[in-house]
């Protein structure tokens, strides 16, 4: 994945959607479980574009398997004050599709539950979530 990333960077170094390019290094620095760096390019994201939300999540899950629930907090207000909805039950159905489940998921997980993101029950997170979310049918539950 780091090979094809930085391809992607040498065909288009000033590419608008470079914040995206970093936060896919860093999420696949974070599947090997490389969580500091993950933290280091979903920060450099941020700086970039600071209401990408994947960013905030990235940051906030990293942070919190290294053990620094501080900066994890403080990703996770970001994230609240971008997606007020954001929430355990929205990550778990929509955008953990990046692993399809296992070890790495959970541990996405859970950094997120340590950083203190809130879990909903699937009725509230269903009043919360516009419907198109529900256009896959994976996420209906």
């Amino acid at each position: 994945a780091l090979r094809h990333i930085e391809c992607a960077r040498r065909l288009s170094p000033n590419d608008p959607q470079g914040f995206s390019l970093l936060c896919c290094e860093g999420i696949a620095h974070f599947t090997v479980g490389n969580y500091v760096k993950a933290l280091g390019l979903a920060e450099a994201a941020r700086q970039v574009k600071s209401d990408y939300i994947i960013a905030h999540c990235l940051a906030m899950t990293s942070a919190a398997n290294v053990g620094d629930l501080v900066a994890a907090e403080v990703a996770l207000k970001r994230a609240l004050r971008i997606m007020p909805e954001l929430s355990l039950t929205f990550v778990s159905r929509v955008q953990v599709f990046y692993f399809y489940g296992g070890p790495i998921t959970e541990t996405w997980l859970s950094g997120m539950r340590k950083a203190g993101l809130r879990d909903l029950g699937l009725a509230e997170f269903s009043s919360v979530v516009p419907e198109e979310i529900f256009a896959n049918d994976r996420l209906r539950g």
